[in-house]
C-alpha cells in the first residue's frame, strides 16, 4: 500500500506556545505526548534573569554558537564560575549596603558581567537585553517546532508508515512544570571525546544552562527528548564546562556526536 503524505505541523503552533509562556497566558491545548516542562522552566528562569539585569542596568551574558550568533546564558549557570578568592565574602561586604540575599545576587551578577567585559572569561560576550530576548524567543520556537514535528511523526508512524526513530526510548516526564506525567518519545544519544574520563553536559541551543548528561567518556550515553541541543564537557584538564559551539545537534537525527576535547 502506498504511504500517505504526512501532514505538516501548523507553523504557528510553537510560536503561540512560546508566546503564551512568556506572557503568562493560557497555553494552547497540547498534544497528548508533547512535553514542554523543560522549555517552561527555562522561560521562567530567563524572565528572572531579565529582571535582575534590568535592576542593575546591565547587558545580558551570551555565548556565541553556530554562525557566530550570541545566545543568552543563564545567570544560574554563571554563578559556579565565580572564584571566592576574587569576590568578597558576605563578611567583607558593608552589611548596610547588602543586607538581603537579592542584593547579594545582584552584586555577584554585576561582578561576573564585569569579568566578561574585561575579557577575563573570553568565551562569553554581553548583548543588549532586547537582543537576548529576541534571540531566546526565536531559537526556543525553533526548538519547540522541532519537537512538535518529531512528536507528530512518532504518532503517525503506523498510519503513515514512517520508520521509528533510531534508538527510540519512551520517557515518563511531567508535561508541564509541576503537572501530570506523560509518556513521550526520547532519543538514545552518545557523546564521544578525544579524552577519557570527562563528564558531559547538554543545553537547549536557545538558553545556555548546563544539564548533566552522563559520564565518563568515551562514549557517554543517555536519552534526550527531541529538540536542538549543544553539548559540553568538564573534568580532566577542564575546570569549567567547555561547550562545543559548532556541534549543534537536532534530534531525532544522527544519534551521536564527537567533541574535540
Amino acid at each position: 500500500m502506498q504511504a500517505q503524505p504526512r501532514p505538516q505541523p501548523e507553523p504557528n503552533t510553537a510560536e503561540r506556545i512560546v508566546q503564551s509562556l512568556f506572557d503568562e497566558e493560557v497555553v494552547p491545548e497540547l498534544e497528548e505526548t508533547l512535553v514542554i516542562s523543560d522549555l517552561e522552566g527555562n522561560i521562567a528562569a530567563f524572565k528572572i534573569d531579565l529582571w535582575i539585569l534590568e535592576r542593575i542596568g546591565r547587558r545580558a551574558p551570551a555565548l556565541r554558537l553556530d554562525g557566530d550568533e550570541a545566545v543568552p546564558v543563564a545567570l544560574s549557570y554563571l554563578a559556579p564560575q565565580f572564584s571566592w578568592r576574587t569576590i568578597p565574602t558576605m563578611r567583607e561586604l558593608p552589611l548596610h549596603e547588602y543586607p538581603y540575599p537579592i542584593d547579594w545576587l545582584l552584586y555577584t551578577t554585576e561582578s561576573f558581567l564585569n569579568h566578561i567585559e574585561e575579557q577575563r572569561f573570553e568565551e562569553f560576550v554581553t548583548i543588549d537585553r532586547d537582543e537576548a530576548q529576541v534571540t531566546f524567543r526565536r531559537r526556543a520556537t525553533d526548538f519547540l517546532g522541532t519537537r512538535i514535528d518529531a512528536i507528530r511523526r512518532f504518532q503517525e508512524r503506523e498510519t503513515y508508515q514512517t520508520p521509528l526513530w533510531p534508538g527510540l526510548s519512551l520517557l515518563n516526564i511531567p508535561q508541564r512544570a509541576g503537572g501530570s506525567r506523560k509518556i513521550t518519545p526520547g532519543c538514545h544519544f552518545s557523546v564521544s571525546t578525544n579524552s577519557s574520563g570527562l563528564r558531559v553536559f547538554w543545553s537547549g541551543a536557545y538558553y545556555i544552562a548546563s544539564n548533566y548528561f552522563s559520564h565518563p567518556t568515551s562514549p557517554a550515553t543517555s536519552t534526550l527528548m527531541s529538540g536542538i541541543y549543544v553539548f559540553g564537557v568538564d573534568g580532566g584538564p577542564y575546570n569549567t564546562i567547555q561547550w562545543d559551539r559548532n556541534a549543534i545537534i537536532r534530534l531525532p537525527g544522527v544519534p551521536h556526536v564527537h567533541l574535540n576535547y
